[in-house]
């Protein structure tokens, strides 16, 4: 429950629900990047905002740098599983994504 939020996890919430709530074609979605101390309840934050916005028919992608911090969130990749990135990456590496493939449109309905 929200109510169980500290202040600042509450702005955080508060914040990324509103987004959310309010994503259109003028207003597109954002991309939030969630860091603190091991600790912080970050995983319990990112499930209550799950939980919001899966009650309100939202999509909700979690996306982490590494493959032990995806396995608490709900539904987590690693980004290069989630995106199809390719593992050997160098200093020019780039990743194209093609107007109407399947991670377009994921990314598109991903509020």
């Amino acid at each position: 429950e929200a109510s169980s939020l500290n202040e600042e996890q509450r702005v955080v919430f508060n914040v990324v629900v509103d987004n959310a709530m309010h994503h259109n074609e003028q207003r597109p979605g954002y991309t939030y990047f969630v860091y603190s101390t091991g600790g912080c309840n970050k995983t319990y934050l990112c499930k209550l905002i799950t939980s919001k916005l899966y009650a309100e028919d939202k999509i909700v992608l979690y996306v982490a740098s590494s493959g032990i911090a995806f396995l608490f969130l709900p539904g987590g990749h690693t980004a290069h599983s989630q995106f199809k990135v390719p593992i050997s990456i160098h200093k020019d590496s780039s990743y194209n994504i093609k107007k109407g493939d399947m991670v377009h449109k994921l990314l598109k309905a991903t509020v």
